[in-house]
């Protein structure tokens, strides 16, 4: 007898289902947000068929039709969950097959060009990265030390994988994470940038200009240690500030910079910097995941601009 495996978790199972285990079943009911069959429901698993067929408004479907409706939707609903606007085509092109399944059409079996555990496997890695960059926003980028900072990056280096870029519903997913990535750790140190301008030209005053006017090292971009910000080279900050009637900053911010990264960096380059060594590690891994980003096309040549108020009222 062949082995069956879970269309969704792809481990082996021996229950009576023909597309998933019971575990995952449960899964999908949850996913789904469908109330779990009464108990007298001998297959927990056609009922789910027939209910998601009836939430699409189709009706006298066959068996077979049914649990190819049923793979497109959970697919669906499993990228939905995912919420990332890159996904947006592949989620059209599942609604349009979903529409296409009716009585009167061509059965088809397929999930256009990847499968439900496909699907399943990146939804995961997504769960796992929203848990870890929570983390990353919520980290005072002044006061993180060196370890913690260490074992954060090395727990988000998993969306740098390269591999994943050839399959293009993987690619779209992981070139997300990588974006969003790259925004927190940007955005972090840019806010620690805003505070050291905030404190030189904000003191008694109500409004400041930041522009080419100011010394050199006051528009450009090259932080401490502290701030962990090594994604940024050459670059230059412009800022316009004005204080509201509730005492707080609003800043208008505008960086521009030269994303270069081409080279993976080996630590025998700072071997003879032994006081900052760890610093420098720290380094190279930002700057070794910045070239896995540039591969993937997430960090390009552009300029960005950031608008956003800061409560640092007090400078």
């Amino acid at each position: 007898m062949e082995e069956k495996r879970c269309l969704l978790c792809n481990k082996p199972y021996d229950y009576k289902y023909k597309m998933f285990g019971r575990g995952c079943l449960d899964n999908i009911y949850g996913i789904l947000d469908f109330h779990k069959p009464p108990k007298f429901v001998w297959n927990k698993e056609a009922y789910l068929c027939t209910k998601i067929a009836w939430k699409n408004h189709k009706y006298f479907l066959t068996k077979k039709k049914k649990y190819d409706l049923a793979q497109k939707y959970i697919a669906f609903n499993y990228l939905e969950k995912m919420n990332l606007e890159a996904l947006n085509d592949v989620k059209t092109r599942l609604t349009n097959d979903i529409n296409n399944i009716t009585t009167f059409s061509k059965s088809r079996t397929e999930l256009i060009s990847f499968t439900l555990n496909d699907i399943y496997k990146l939804y995961n890695y997504y769960q796992k990265f929203e848990k870890i960059i929570k983390d990353f926003q919520n980290i005072d980028w002044e006061k993180i030390d060196k370890e913690t900072a260490k074992k954060l990056i090395k727990s988000i280096s998993f969306i740098f994988d390269i591999t994943k870029k050839s399959n293009p519903i993987s690619y779209a997913v992981f070139f997300s994470m990588q974006y969003i990535f790259w925004q927190v750790v940007v955005v972090g140190g840019i806010l620690c940038k805003m505070k050291q301008l905030i404190q030189k030209y904000g003191e008694g005053k109500n409004e400041f200009i930041v522009d080419d006017s100011a010394p050199a090292e006051d528009i450009s971009i090259t932080f401490d240690s502290k701030d962990l910000l090594f994604a940024l080279h050459n670059a230059t900050v412009f800022v316009k500030a004005q204080k509201n009637e509730d005492d707080i900053w609003e800043m208008e911010v505008q960086i521009k910079d030269t994303y270069d990264f081409t080279d993976f960096k080996n630590l025998k380059e700072y071997a003879d910097n032994k006081d900052g060594i760890l610093e420098d590690i720290l380094s190279t891994t930002l700057n070794n995941l910045a070239v896995v980003s540039s591969e993937y096309g997430v960090i390009k040549i552009y300029d960005l601009e950031i608008k956003f108020r800061t409560k640092e009222g007090k400078y």
